[in-house]
């Protein structure tokens, strides 16, 4: 499993508790070659994740997302109703939700610090990666 799957992965995760077994097979549907243990290993030292349950097939559920996952997914929501973009970083931020402040620096961060949904696109845009 790579990030770019987890991230795949993290959605259904939130929405509800998932059996080890349910998420192991859509993680190979996605690519991944890890086995069943590998992603049980994976779920427990990753932060956020919680196992619960007892036996062989334990419940996996990811907990609130944290202030910079709100901020990717407004920034998602934000380009993907723009078409994906490329969209100025000041546009951007004038169409986030008031409850989600940011700034500038911190959306061209997000951008970089997650390639596989953001790009960087010339001097100041951004767009969505899937929509190059």
């Amino acid at each position: 499993m790579n990030l770019a799957i987890y991230q795949l992965l993290l959605p259904t995760l939130r929405t509800t508790p998932t059996p080890l077994s349910r998420l192991h097979a859509l993680a190979r549907e996605a690519g991944s070659e890890w086995s069943r243990d590998q992603v049980r290993l994976f779920c427990t030292v990753m932060d956020g994740i919680q196992l619960t349950g007892e036996g062989d097939d334990l419940l996996v559920k990811v907990g609130e997302a944290s202030p910079a996952e709100r901020l990717l997914d407004a920034v998602t929501a934000v380009l993907h109703a723009r078409g994906g973009g490329p969209l100025a970083v000041a546009e951007i931020q004038k169409l986030l939700p008031p409850e989600i402040p940011t700034s500038a620096a911190q959306i061209r961060a997000l951008a970089k610090d997650n390639p596989t949904r953001l790009r960087i696109f010339g001097p100041g845009l951004i767009q969505l990666h899937d929509h190059a």
